[in-house]
């Protein structure tokens, strides 16, 4: 029961709903709220907040004088029309209102189950729990108790029999919504709605299928009904099983997909826990190695320059030897040197002629032990070479293993077509395949092995994200991201449909008119079997109908109104109508388009027409496609002009 309580609250004055009213675009809204709605639309003075605070307490409905015929949905903004009985024209939501009952009942006993009741009719002291009430007895009966007051035989068998509750005041009986004081008895296939006898007889629905809403003898049925003797019925029973079946599938398919997700959300927590671990002993490990590593370089750092302390220290007194050696040379050299200048002194010829030679020997024998002495200085330091940039590139290089490189997208190599998108990128040494995301909002994944990617069913004129990742055995790598937008959905008339004899074609065969020799019938040259579609249909007429068909209503030979396998738009002089097969889906008056703008939604199975002139929404027709659909147009007189190839605008 978890999140129940967010669908039994009211948008607008965010309160459980009271008296909700099912709008036709299917979302609910309490009637107080829908009264104060209402209200501001005839006084938009009032403040709108504090009318949707006291919604469900202090408003009062509007006087039926100046009340508007409608009001937007709060949830969707969709027009919701009303009649001329107002509020009392839309169907109230009892099985909503019945949830809520059961919300309100159970919530503050913390079990959401069945109720706790007592057998009205044990004996015993205390009483067993009941399984059923009677509606008809309104008694409340344990198992046994019931299987002895309601055999299985008639009369009994015809009580309705519920589950266990204390008050029999506030059975809800589902009234017809176009007579308030008839239940309904049977179901309206074309209108998907529950109608009374009344409605079956005289009503709006006597052209519709009809399925009986309560059980009954068929011959019986068909004599009372007259008219539908040869429509299809069905019991309640088999209605019932049929629907609860059906939503029943629904259930369990969103149950599986919920209790799936919450399995990948439990994953993820667990993953996220695993990763902060593993991510703290990764960095004790790398700060471990790393310290090692600094061990290891400190040790060498050490031994290195022990070899340059022994490398200076012989320099250093090799080179104390030599300076005192040459210091004694320099020095008797300085003692012979000034001898001779003492003797270049000398003026007396003869003593100066007497010992020059002895002078001159002895100088120049001085000068050639120095010269033949000539000195060394050459240092070990002057050896040692400092390069240790191998040894920094190897450990700029050390690495716990990066994720792999990331794909680089080639843009000029994309393209994109209506309902397809296709994107390339180059290849990455090392990776064994490819994660692409992709989506305009909620991103769908695929994983491939090529270079390439094409992406399916897309929407026509929609801009999507393209995410692709690199994929190898140490990981995933950062994602290459672009955005794509999807061709639109162009088309023209297709002239093989057209009887040129009547109908002139424009060159562009975007444009048509007709002399008004009867109707002509004729459709588009595209089909249209997945996605949204959008485009616009300029009017110069009183007499057409522009929609959609399957390709065999050419075969008809017949106007688009008119066939099961066609949903048409239709104006005939002022009435403005959308027919199915004969039937009027939906009518109005008092509007003058001079553009109709046809959305086509295949795959939920919705067609809509808007009012292009006012950008407005005028029908949706809800029904499911069996075959490619072409756009499909009938033409009294007057001319036609095709705007295709537009972006969906809603």
């Amino acid at each position: 029961m978890e999140g129940l309580e967010d669908e039994l609250t009211c948008p607008v004055c965010l309160e459980l709903f009271t008296c909700p009213l099912q709008l036709p675009c299917h979302h609910n809204l309490c009637r107080r709220c829908a009264e104060v709605i209402l209200q501001s639309e005839t006084d938009p003075s009032q403040d709108d907040e504090e009318e949707a605070t006291a919604a469900c307490s202090t408003a009062s409905p509007p006087g039926p004088e100046g009340t508007p015929d409608g009001f937007p949905c709060p949830t969707c903004r969709e027009e919701v029309s009303l009649d001329t009985r107002g509020l009392d024209g839309l169907r109230k939501n009892l099985l909503l209102q019945n949830i809520v009952d059961r919300y309100m009942k159970l919530k503050g006993t913390g079990d959401l189950g069945s109720q706790q009741i007592p057998c009205q009719l044990c004996k015993e002291e205390p009483p067993k729990m009941a399984s059923k009430s009677c509606l008809v007895c309104k008694v409340s009966y344990c198992q046994q108790c019931l299987s002895l007051t309601h055999p299985a035989f008639p009369p009994f068998t015809e009580h309705k029999l519920v589950s266990p509750r204390t008050s029999f005041d506030e059975i809800s009986t589902v009234m017809c919504s176009d007579h308030p004081k008839e239940p309904v008895k049977m179901y309206c296939v074309q209108d998907q709605t529950p109608v009374c006898l009344l409605c079956e007889k005289v009503g709006r629905h006597k052209q519709h299928n009809i399925f009986s809403f309560f059980v009954f003898d068929r011959q019986s049925l068909m004599t009372q009904v007259g008219r539908h003797k040869q429509h299809n019925m069905a019991a309640l029973e088999e209605v019932f099983s049929q629907r609860r079946a059906d939503l029943q599938s629904e259930v369990d398919r969103l149950g599986a997909w919920v209790a799936e997700e919450e399995e990948r959300v439990r994953a993820m927590q667990e993953k996220q826990e695993y990763v902060k671990t593993r991510a703290a002993e990764i960095k004790a490990q790398v700060t471990d190695e790393c310290s090692k590593l600094c061990v290891v370089i400190q040790s060498r750092s050490t031994d290195m320059n022990h070899q340059v302390e022994r490398a200076k220290l012989q320099d250093e007194e090799n080179l104390a030897r030599l300076m005192d050696k040459t210091k004694d040379a320099v020095h008797k050299a300085r003692s012979k040197l000034a001898y001779a200048q003492e003797a270049l002194k000398e003026t007396d010829h003869a003593s100066f002629l007497q010992t020059d030679a002895a002078v001159i020997a002895k100088l120049g024998s001085t000068v050639n032990v120095m010269v033949a002495e000539d000195v060394d200085i050459t240092c070990e330091v002057d050896k040692i070479k400092v390069d240790l940039s191998q040894t920094k590139e190897m450990l700029q290089c050390i690495n716990i293993g990066e994720p792999i490189q990331a794909p680089v997208i080639l843009c000029q190599q994309c393209s994109a077509t209506p309902n397809n998108a296709t994107i390339k990128w180059r290849p990455v040494d090392g990776a064994c395949e490819y994660e692409v995301q992709y989506g305009s909002i909620l991103m769908a994944t695929d994983v491939t092995k090529d270079h390439s990617f094409t992406a399916k069913r897309l929407t026509p004129g929609t801009k999507y994200t393209f995410e692709v990742r690199s994929k190898s055995e140490t990981g995933t790598s950062a994602a290459c991201s672009m955005e794509m937008v999807t061709a639109t959905f162009p088309f023209q008339i297709d002239p093989n449909t057209v009887n040129k004899r009547f109908v002139r074609l424009s060159k562009e065969n975007s444009c048509c008119a007709h002399s008004g020799a009867g109707v002509q019938t004729f459709l588009g040259d595209t089909f249209i079997d997945s996605g949204r579609h959008y485009w616009e249909v300029g009017v110069n007429s009183t007499s057409y109908s522009v929609g959609v068909a399957y390709r065999d209503i050419l075969a008809k030979g017949t106007d688009i109104r008119r066939t099961a396998v066609s949903w048409a738009f239709d104006l005939d002089t002022t009435s403005y109508s959308v027919k199915h097969n004969c039937q009027k889906l939906f009518e109005v008056e008092e509007i003058d388009p001079s553009k109709i703008g046809v959305l086509v939604d295949y795959d939920s199975g919705q067609l809509s027409f808007y009012n292009a002139d006012t950008q407005t929404l005028m029908y949706t027709h809800r029904t499911s496609f069996t075959q490619p659909l072409y756009p499909a147009f009938s033409l009294w007189k007057g001319s036609l002009r095709i705007h295709s190839g537009l972006v969906c605008p809603y």
